[in-house]
Parts: structure tokens; sequence; C-alpha cells
């Protein structure tokens, strides 16, 4: 598959949410999305926990509810053989190649909130301060994006770590998993491809379009902003 752009998994699922949307607010920038304060909390308290795993920072007042859960994890890290990262940025060339994140032949990005190595295991955790949905795809994604960035990396286990309840979604993949998982993405990213080459990014009206859509009722007809 040619290499157009580059993609993450945010992005990816902006644009099958709306390709008009997410045109106007990716691609062309003409609009900006508000940053709600469910977003500033999230961005908060993710670099309250890179501060905490690889600083030993105390955790911030209204965050201490968080600190049984990051200490174990923590710990997990400190055991002989075992090492931690936080906010890693991972990137892919189209031959499943890592590059450097802003290389000129990126084709796929994503950044590990949290990843524990230990030998040929990884365990890739991603922080979520809302309220716990089903599993994603997006745990897929980050499992192959490590394993195609560490050739020691023999299985990889992921999680979403929802921070409220203080509970984990956990998933386990190996190096056999990877050719489906990206045979689940190669068609989605495809169409996202093909709408960039053909400058085509029509709307995808929702529930969502009257009174959370921040486009404007003179970029799209179905916005009620």
């Amino acid at each position: 598959m040619a290499a157009s752009l580059a993609w993450s998994y945010s992005a990816l699922t902006s644009f099958e949410t709306c390709p008009r949307r997410h045109y106007l607010t990716r691609i062309a920038k003409k609009v900006v999305e508000p940053e709600s304060e469910a977003i500033k909390w999230g961005n908060r308290v993710h670099a309250a926990m890179e501060a905490y795993l690889l600083f030993g920072t105390d955790l911030p007042a209204g965050m201490e509810q968080f600190a049984a859960l990051a200490g174990k994890i923590k710990a997990k890290g400190a055991e002989p053989d075992a090492s931690i990262e936080a906010e890693r940025k991972v990137c892919l060339n189209d031959s499943y190649k890592p590059v450097t994140y802003f290389a000129k032949d990126a084709w796929v990005r994503g950044v590990l909130d949290l990843s524990v190595k230990k030998r040929s295991k990884l365990f890739v955790g991603d922080w979520k301060t809302g309220k716990p949905k089903p599993a994603s795809d997006q745990l897929k994604l980050f499992a192959a994006l490590a394993m195609e960035t560490d050739p020691e990396v023999e299985e990889v286990v992921t999680a979403f770590i929802w921070l409220q309840p203080g509970t984990l979604t956990i998933d386990r993949f190996t190096r056999e998993d990877l050719p489906g998982i990206w045979q689940e993405f190669i068609p989605r990213v495809a169409r996202l491809q093909h709408a960039v080459t053909a400058d085509k990014f029509p709307p995808r009206p929702s529930g969502l379009c009257r009174n959370w859509c921040p486009v404007g009722k003179h970029n799209c007809d179905y916005c009620g902003g």
C-alpha cells in the first residue's frame, strides 16, 4: 500500500465517525476542536502519571485515589530485568519497519501511555479517566506497533486502565496475531487514503451533529452550531 499519509488510531476513528468533520478539523484545519473539561482532565492525568512512574513525583491533589493502582504498575517496572516507559512515541513505515516519529515515510503513529517490558513480554497500558466501555481495537493496534518496533517482544499484554473504578480490561497478543491485526486495519486505512486522494469528505450525520459538532452550519448542513 502506498504511504500517502500518516495515520493514527485517533485519526482513523475520527474519519470513520464523520469524514467532513475530520477534514475540517484535522486536514484543512479550518475548525478548531474545543478542548473539553474531560480532555483537559485526561491530559493532566497523563502528565501526572508519567511524572510519578518515571521520576517518583507525588500524584497531585485530586489524583491520590489512583496511587494504589499506579503503585502496583510501578513496582512491576522495578522488578529485575524489567524496564518501564511512559508516553512512548512509536512509528512505522508502510513496510512495518520502525522509523522516527516524523519521518518522511511515516505510515502509522502511536503513543503508548505506559509500557513495561520484561524480557520477551511487554505490558502496554492505556490510561482511561472515563467510564469503562467494551474492549476496543485500539489495543490491537498498540500491540502490533509494539511488536513491530521491538523484535525481542514475543507477547504483548494490553490493558485499558480504568482509573475511576481501578479496574483493567486486558487482552493478549502474540506475533502469530500480527498478520490478522494488520488485515483488519488495512481496508479501513485504504478508505481514508482514498478520501484524501479523491479529496472527498462527505458528512456522516448522526445524533451528535446538531448540538455537539464544532464545524458550524456554514460548513455542514447537518450542524446546528
